[in-house]
């Protein structure tokens, strides 16, 4: 089964994509997802493998359901290895910040550190994303 969610829009987005169960042998729990991770800030795109807690990806939903709610809040985001690092931030209707680092695990010396602003509506996509790749896989948020 394969399922994906994006943080942003347009040619600023990060895309996680192709998330299936991890296997077996890989497992920390039995809750892990492998994925890749594909991402455009303007002229800039790349793509690098990495592994998601199935707990982690609920508690950001959560999370993201809350903020959006609220209208206002700060939403970090770690996968396990520390490929990703986002945090989200909410002011107010309207606009977000994304900003956060990419670091491969594979490879030491790179790290991408992004920045950028987005709608609101893009985190609404994001919530209801995740909400779907949870239920894809069984899981209730």
């Amino acid at each position: 089964m394969s399922a994906e969610f994006t943080f942003g829009a347009g040619e600023e987005r990060i895309d996680v994509r192709h998330l299936e169960f991890a296997p077996a042998e890989k497992q920390r729990l039995a809750g892990d997802l492998k994925s890749t991770i594909s991402l455009t800030l303007g002229a800039f795109s790349g793509s690098l493998n990495a592994v998601f807690s199935i707990q982690a990806l609920v508690v950001l939903q959560e999370q993201l359901v809350n903020t959006l709610s609220s209208g206002v809040g700060k939403v970090s985001f770690r996968n396990w290895a520390g490929d990703l690092d986002v945090e989200i931030e909410s002011n107010g209707p309207g606009r977000v910040i994304i900003s956060g680092k990419i670091k491969p695990h594979r490879i030491h010396q790179a790290t991408l550190n992004f920045r950028f602003d987005t709608e609101e509506s893009s985190l609404a996509k994001t919530a209801q994303e995740l909400d779907d790749v949870l239920h894809s896989f069984s899981i209730r948020a």
